[in-house]
């Protein structure tokens, strides 16, 4: 009868301890996503700055990155605060934006209430073009980074 209740207390506080132990800051040191050549901005400690360059190389105590100038950095691990990494992806917004945005309006134009000769229906697609590549721009410009490693 005791046994269960005893197995059940002992459960119990190895999972408060679980819950409470801190996570070690050194297994979080997890940069596999960077492949070299990958755009990187790495904020260090001290001093206080953001260095932008291309990924080198990481090991288990530093990070390499390619300055612009050519020459490369080599970072302490001890001393990164936070690395980003620049997206792809973003790059392409303006012209699928530009894209989604002709095939509405362009659509739209085509419908056979509205009236358009061709010349109409092709304006309608260029300003809906215009609309969704700057759409496309300012999606780009709001969110480029993907964190990659952020210190505690």
């Amino acid at each position: 009868m005791y046994k269960p209740l005893l197995v059940l207390i002992m459960g119990l506080a190895l999972a408060g301890q679980l819950l409470n132990a801190q996570p070690d800051p050194w297994r979080l040191w997890n940069l596999s996503p960077l492949q070299p050549g990958r755009e990187l901005t790495v904020e260090t400690f001290q001093p206080k700055r953001k260095v932008k360059g291309t990924f080198i190389a990481k090991d288990r105590e530093a990070i390499t990155i390619q300055l612009k100038s050519g020459t490369s950095e080599t970072i302490s691990r001890q001393n990164v605060r936070k690395v980003t990494a620049k997206r792809n992806a973003y790059n392409y917004a303006p012209l699928i934006g530009a894209a989604a945005g002709a095939t509405t309006l362009g659509v739209l134009a085509s419908r056979p209430r509205m009236d358009f000769s061709g010349t109409g229906k092709a304006m309608f697609a260029a300003i809906g073009a215009g609309i969704g590549a700057l759409v496309g721009w300012a999606v780009r410009a709001a969110g480029n980074d993907e964190l990659i490693y952020q210190a505690r």
